[in-house]
């Protein structure tokens, strides 16, 4: 996907951020993401989306500046690829619904094998005194450790990683531009340096807590 088809694919996803079904769906129909965002309301319609995403998208896209958007991103040092994309990573394409797209800061290398490590916020004495050790061990053997960041055993084991001096993934659920929690600002940066931050959703979108 060139430059500019990128540039509409994330303004559609700012359009429909937090939610990317959204554009899942548009995409699904549409040749190009400059074609799906583009789209007029009763074609929106014939589509069955609900009237309110409806009403939604268009009033979020006519405050887009598209242009604007896109030099955010690369002021950031952030890319956007795709599924079409070697930098993909092949299992994700696997799922049922893969993001239609990945913003990253750093670098994912081919034929990386990763070992995903999550945990509670709140770990207990010993989750804090194994989990270095044996996260760190792993990263020892050439895993690479993906996690999410935050608090807790996911920061414990993104730090056993590089303090191994290896590499570490850390997958969020914000747009590349929020850290939260905002204390590991430090180790995000550790990251970057040190391997990649990846997020499917667009700059600006902030944590969100699920309640069942």
């Amino acid at each position: 996907m060139d430059e500019n088809q990128k540039k509409f694919l994330n303004a559609l996803n700012i359009a429909f951020s937090p939610n990317p079904e959204g554009v899942i769906k548009l995409l699904s129909f549409f040749s190009s993401p400059e074609k799906a965002f583009n789209v007029n309301q009763k074609e929106l319609e014939k589509l069955n989306f609900k009237l309110e995403t409806i009403s939604n998208f268009l009033k979020r896209r006519s405050e887009i500046d598209i242009e604007k958007e896109w030099q955010k991103l690369k002021s950031n040092g952030i890319r956007i690829f795709t599924k079409q994309e070697e930098e993909y990573p092949e299992l994700l394409r696997e799922i049922t619904k893969p993001p239609v797209a990945l913003y990253i800061k750093g670098n994912l290398l081919p034929k990386e094998t990763y070992f995903s490590s999550v945990g509670t916020r709140w770990p207990s004495d010993y989750g804090k005194i194994i989990t270095p050790d044996l996260i760190g061990d792993l990263a020892q053997t050439g895993l690479i450790i993906i996690s999410g960041m935050a608090r807790g055993i996911d920061s414990l084991s993104h730090r056993a990683a590089l303090s191994r001096d290896k590499r570490t993934v850390a997958v969020i659920g914000t747009g590349l531009d929020i850290i939260f929690p905002p204390e590991n600002k430090k180790l995000a940066k550790e990251i970057e340096e040190n391997g990649a931050i990846i997020s499917e959703f667009p700059l600006g979108t902030p944590p969100i807590k699920k309640t069942k």
